[in-house]
């Protein structure tokens, strides 16, 4: 099925092989730079700060930038910012060994990922047709984890073999393939109206058309707590296999990778669910209840076997609440809107993933991992009543 509908919509897989190329790079680079500050200082605090430089610019510049993108042709934009990206790989070839250079670099690079996720998204619409856009998103979502399960899979051996420089060049090189993809996609033009619009109109308009809709807010709210949410596992997940299942912090991958797999397993069952089988609201809310039972069960049974299957699961869960969300939110915001509703939830996204995380570790060490998993069960759940407000809205999404 999926060999079918992907080589029906040919622009829509000349979008995916670039992701590919970018995403894989992205993920390949981040893994890089954590190994290379790791070996200039040897301190946890270094790496830290490195995601920290990551994350920053999401919170900062992303309203503002959703207002350039819907100004500009996103086929331009995709184009650019790999050609940017792959110029700056190059150069920092020759400072692999300057902390500050590294976090600048970081945070360069963080910059220019706000500017492109947002276009890259917006053009899934415009390149898939509409029946085939949760499928769409299904293989988005599964590129998505699959480049982090390779990128940092790949890193060690390619820097054992061929050292640090070689890999970022290899990187360097992904990302002009990416951008030579992306050059033979459809042209996206800004709309007449956001043409001639001032900037300062353009983003008071962004804020005012997400107010309007209660739909939209509801979908950006959960969209951004279901992707914080995997983070926040994943940073419990070394204090959990140390202090409940009694392994080497070494060993956190026998939760990690469970749950990857089964976002990737989640992805491929919504994209092979037709779009008029289930209903959104009904999708989303089983997901969030899945999601809830499997973080209390987190913090319920200890035993190593078990464990591993419960990740599993909760991956599954994330799948079926991010990717019909995914799939709403692309429908249901105007064409003129797009590019600035979508930097708006990717700042809502960093801003509920950077925080969390910053204190999930603090408070663990304060009440214990098991007592954190039950929490966020209970919060989690709490999603299913906000979902329900909207239900009838949600399910009017063709």
């Amino acid at each position: 099925m999926g060999k079918i509908w992907i080589f029906e919509d040919k622009y829509f897989l000349r979008l995916w092989i670039a992701q590919i190329f970018s995403q894989f790079s992205d993920k390949f680079l981040m893994a890089a730079l954590m190994i290379a500050v790791s070996n200039i200082t040897s301190t946890n605090i270094s790496v830290s700060s490195l995601m920290v430089a990551f994350a920053l610019p999401s919170v900062i510049i992303a309203p503002f930038v959703g207002v350039f993108l819907d100004k500009m042709d996103r086929k331009v934009i995709l184009i650019t910012i790999n050609v940017l990206r792959s110029l700056l790989s190059i150069a920092l070839v020759f400072f692999l060994n300057n902390l500050f250079a590294i976090y600048l670099y970081s945070f360069l690079i963080a910059s220019l990922i706000v500017i492109f996720a947002p276009a890259e998204f917006a053009m899934i619409p415009k390149t898939a047709s509409t029946k085939n856009l949760p499928a769409a998103n299904s293989l988005f979502n599964v590129t998505w984890v699959m480049s982090f399960i390779l990128g940092f899979a790949a890193i060690s051996p390619v820097v054992l073999f061929f050292g640090i420089k070689i890999a970022v060049l290899f990187a360097a090189i992904s990302y002009l393939v990416a951008s030579f993809v992306s050059s033979i996609l459809p042209n996206d033009r800004p709309h007449p109206d956001i043409k001639t619009c001032s900037f300062k109109k353009a983003l008071f308009d962004s804020f005012s058309y997400i107010k309007s809709s209660k739909l939209i807010q509801v979908l950006i709210l959960q969209q951004s707590i279901a992707t914080s949410l995997m983070g926040m596992v994943s940073v419990l997940a070394v204090g959990y296999v140390r202090e409940v299942l009694h392994l080497s912090e070494a060993n956190f991958s026998i939760i990690v990778v469970p749950a990857g797999l089964g976002m990737v397993i989640g992805s491929l069952i919504i994209g092979h669910i037709k779009a008029n089988a289930f209903k959104n609201s009904v999708i989303v809310r089983v997901g969030i209840l899945f999601a809830s039972f499997c973080l209390i069960l987190m913090s319920i049974f200890t035993q190593i076997f078990i464990i591993p299957i419960i990740s599993f699961f909760l991956g599954i869960s994330n799948a079926l609440v991010n990717i019909p969300i995914q799939s709403m939110i692309q429908k249901v915001v105007k064409e003129s809107f797009r590019g600035r509703v979508f930097s708006i939830l990717n700042m809502f996204i960093s801003f509920t993933s950077t925080f969390p995380i910053l204190f999930t570790g603090g408070l663990a060490d304060m009440f214990g991992v098991r007592i954190c998993f039950l929490v966020l069960g209970v919060l989690t759940s709490s999603l299913y009543f906000s979902m329900k407000s909207v239900a009838l809205e949600a399910d009017s999404v063709g």
